[in-house]
């Protein structure tokens, strides 16, 4: 009887010990069918914390730890997702999706070493598996191994990779670094119509047929690609790629299609995404030099020339900014809207070299040519206490 007893015990230990997992694996399961929902319907931050819970409730659970380190990396978190993924690997190494969000990781981090690593262990794992063949291809690409670059892509396409506008774009640079432009030509255009309205696919068609001297065709797709940005309200000073695009739109306008009007809008956008590269510098020099020898005789040059002027004042070149809106106030003229954004700026110029005076009569005959114009009078009410800030403190 007593043997019985400590059996039952025991038995009813085991219960009482099991019976919480089991409810905590399942509460982790559901956790994570939440959080794949939510991710799937594009909110990030609830199904981060679903898959953080779900780590949380099964700690020897890979799943949730997987999730969590994917949902990571599709929001920029890379050293989070690092770190989430190798703890999910040492639970599961033999799981394929969790060596390839390591390998697209490490790629994003910049170290396409590491990123090699994890997946070729995915590519023994999964040798048709098309996501690892395509990650294999951008490692590949990556190291400037290009034609290893190719037949990985082209194994991805057979795999019936599902992202195929990407896919397509990727093989276009890929073929044109080996030198077949023709095939290249054929990739980029598949991109395009799998995906008109893409601006990453666009762009990188866009700088591809600059690069092959199609300056038309190129000049099309980058300010497509722009224009779709700019829709998503996509702010340039945290796009690398939409700032190269508005860089590559500023030259073909300006050296390949004598355009210095739209060239000057790009020069605009990009200088107030990153007024200290040097090159943009260099770029607002040769459009004002540009406009100078046409003698602002065409139409749009007066505007060019605005757009020339806020650009050197966005970029600190104040008395630069001060010689093109001066030329322009004093040119004639005779788009009021136009003159005033021209005094008003003239007059900041003037204001940053610390000429208040000279600033104010700016704007006296700033009014003169168009009374209440709601910036300029914002302008001399700072121009008017900056002027008493400075002579209280002589």
């Amino acid at each position: 009887m007593r043997k019985i007893g400590i059996v039952c015990a025991v038995v009813a230990l085991l219960l009482v010990v099991s019976v919480p997992l089991s409810v905590r694996t399942y509460l982790s399961s559901v956790r994570v069918k939440s959080g794949a929902d939510a991710m799937h319907a594009g909110r990030y931050k609830d199904a981060e914390a679903q898959f953080a819970r779900g780590a949380e409730l099964s700690p020897h659970d890979y799943l949730p730890r997987y999730y969590l380190g994917r949902i990571k990396f599709q929001t920029g978190d890379f050293q989070g997702a690092a770190e989430v993924s190798r703890a999910a690997l040492q639970l599961n190494p033999n799981y394929v999706p969790t060596h390839v969000v390591l390998g697209g990781t490490f790629l994003r981090l910049g170290d396409p070493v590491q990123a090699r690593e994890y997946l070729n262990m995915a590519l023994k794992l999964a040798p048709q598996r098309a996501e690892v063949l395509y990650y294999m291809a951008v490692c590949a690409s990556e190291l400037a191994e290009w034609e290893e670059a190719r037949d990985y892509f082209e194994a991805a396409l057979q795999a019936e990779w599902e992202e195929r506008a990407e896919l397509f774009s990727n093989m276009g640079v890929v073929y044109a670094k080996l030198g077949d432009m023709q095939n290249a030509v054929q990739r980029f255009a598949s991109a395009l119509e799998e995906k008109p309205d893409d601006p990453m696919i666009n762009i990188r068609a866009g700088q591809f047929f600059y690069s092959i001297g199609k300056y038309k065709k190129a000049a099309a797709s980058l300010a497509k690609g722009v224009g779709l940005f700019e829709e998503k309200k996509v702010d340039p000073r945290s796009s690398q790629p939409m700032q190269k695009a508005y860089y590559v739109l500023a030259k073909i306008h300006l050296e390949e299609l004598g355009n210095p009007y739209f060239s000057s809008i790009a020069v605009l956008a990009l200088s107030r995404a990153v007024p200290q590269e040097p090159a943009l510098s260099e770029l607002t020099d040769d459009l004002s030099a540009y406009l100078a020898r046409r003698g602002f005789s065409h139409k749009g040059d007066s505007a060019a020339l605005y757009y020339v002027g806020t650009a050197f004042l966005l970029q600190g070149r104040h008395d630069r900014a001060q010689e093109s809106l001066t030329m322009l106030v004093e040119s004639g003229e005779s788009d009021v809207n136009l003159l005033q954004l021209a005094h008003h700026n003239l007059a900041l110029s003037i204001f940053m070299q610390g000429d208040f005076e000279r600033a104010l009569r700016v704007l006296d005959r700033a009014d003169a040519v168009a009374p209440g114009f709601p910036r300029t009078d914002e302008l001399r009410k700072q121009i008017l206490a900056r002027k008493e800030a400075v002579s209280g403190a002589s």
